[in-house]
């Protein structure tokens, strides 16, 4: 599941192509944003088959090696326990997952030149070696391997990231991202809790309400939340206001504004840091100075309502 800034960043892109096209309705943004969802939730299971494949090329692998014509000792001791993971094993005879992934239709996408050029990096690893050796190998250890070839081996490849660049428009918001929630998910991997792969962004309904709404309230509101604003941008030179700066204030007040249940702090600190990750080396004091004020007068003219036990002075 996309944490609340990761689906704050996707309503941003989405009111960005507003900005750019004033034309365009709110059901053609609706439909962009699901778009956008499904593409996220297309690259997470396209690095977990990767992370799979990569496991079960070991066994490729040690055969090469111990078939070779002049086969070394090193080259006949060639281990594929890799493939023999529980978690990988536990993937491949789930039927959620595997309907999952028949559903993407994604098996194509994956290039069995870079699982083999993964696979190559990681044989070098100390780590790797390590785990090899390991002949009393715990369920800690199992996952520890997993997390570090998504850590080490896939994050850090240029060549995957070039590779999957065609098909995702926004692998640089998205890549990163993904890897460090399947980390998670191998750490909270356990036979009890089998859905932990299960990823889907319709599976959190208050998150998906909250994402729709966001989009569906800044768009509907865009003139009153533009009359807050202006009158705080005095001293500003107009031109030189970054689109996606204003898309961010606007979405920012509008959660001031419309949703009791989020903190003002949470919110000011979400978009301070956005700014900060996607828009230009200013953004983030603008952002902040902005917002700061644009609090403080919200507040005092009683706009800011909160609901909820702590929230009624955050």
């Amino acid at each position: 599941m996309l944490s609340r800034r990761h689906l704050r960043v996707k309503v941003s892109q989405v009111l960005y192509t507003c900005e750019m096209d004033k034309d365009v309705k709110l059901p053609e943004l609706d439909r962009y944003l699901h778009h956008l969802l499904f593409k996220s939730e297309e690259l997470y299971y396209l690095i977990l088959i990767y992370l799979m494949d990569i496991t079960q090329y070991s066994i490729l692998y040690k055969e090469k090696k111990s078939s070779k014509l002049l086969a070394t000792k090193e080259d006949l001791n060639t281990d594929d326990t890799l493939s023999n993971n529980p978690i990988i094993i536990y993937l491949q005879q789930s039927a959620a997952f595997q309907s999952h992934i028949k559903r993407l239709k994604i098996i194509p996408m994956v290039d069995s030149i870079e699982v083999k050029r993964l696979f190559e990096d990681l044989v070098h690893k100390d780590k790797y070696k390590e785990y090899i050796l390991k002949s009393d190998k715990t369920i800690e250890d199992e996952k520890g391997i997993l997390i570090y070839i998504i850590k080490k081996i896939i994050d850090n490849s240029e060549d995957l990231f070039m590779h999957l660049d065609a098909g995702f428009l926004n692998l640089s918001d998205d890549f990163h991202v993904l890897n460090f929630l399947l980390q998670k998910d191998v750490e909270k991997f356990t036979t009890e809790h089998t859905n932990n792969f299960i990823f889907s962004v319709e599976s959190d309904k208050e998150d998906l309400d909250y994402c729709k709404m966001l989009l569906e309230l800044t768009y509907k509101n865009q003139k009153e939340l533009e009359k807050k604003i202006e009158p705080k941008l005095k001293g500003w030179d107009m031109d030189r206001i970054a689109i996606i700066d204003m898309v961010l204030l606007k979405m920012a007040v509008a959660e001031f504004l419309y949703f009791p249940f989020i903190p003002v702090k949470v919110t000011m600190n979400e978009y301070i840091e956005i700014a900060k990750n996607y828009s230009t080396p200013r953004s983030k004091d603008f952002i902040n100075g902005l917002l700061d004020k644009l609090m403080h007068d919200l507040k005092t003219n009683g706009q800011i309502v909160k609901k909820g036990r702590g929230l009624v002075d955050h």
